[in-house]
């Protein structure tokens, strides 16, 4: 079991309303791939400031998977990738979606603004990616030790949690 003490990556939400035919939010991660043969399981649990995510994943098929599960995080003049990391979007109800996915480059620029007001939903979704892998998804190790992917467009399978109240 994978517990997320959520970093928020990017407290992002845009300020106009969501695209209706997206149930990730207008900017949020796009989920175009079918599902593989897997098992993923989610709570979400939100107290006072903190919310804390936990999941499994079972990968039931015989081909490799991906997991999109580091995020990106700034640090220093580089970005180091973080297991307990998610990125934050609005999601398409209008509460909060945190994300450990890939997230497609917008046509033109985007103008982004912090969370607007209170969210009374919560729920956390993770990209899985099937072969054939892009080449710029080979993984790498870092000096660490951490296996991290590069940036990346691949089409990806989203796995969902339930919403989860807020307060």
């Amino acid at each position: 079991m994978t517990r997320v003490g959520v970093l928020v990556v990017a407290l992002l939400m845009s300020l106009g309303g969501c695209a209706e035919d997206s149930p990730y939010g207008e900017f949020g991660p796009s989920g175009s791939a079918s599902a593989p043969e897997a098992r993923f399981d989610a709570e979400v649990r939100v107290r006072d400031n903190e919310v804390q995510v936990a999941y499994r994943f079972a990968n039931d098929g015989d081909e490799p998977l991906l997991l999109i599960n580091r995020p990106g995080v700034a640090a220093g003049a580089g970005v180091r990738y973080r297991e307990e990391a998610a990125y934050v979007t609005e999601d398409a109800d209008g509460g909060a979606l945190l994300s450990q996915a890939l997230f497609g480059f917008p046509d033109t620029d985007q103008t982004w603004a912090s969370i607007p007001r209170d969210v009374d939903e919560v729920r956390f979704c993770l990209g899985v990616v099937t072969p054939p892998f892009p080449e710029s998804m080979t993984p790498r190790t870092e000096e660490d030790g951490t296996r991290i992917v590069g940036h990346a467009s691949a089409k990806q399978h989203l796995y969902c949690s339930e919403s989860a109240a807020v307060g």
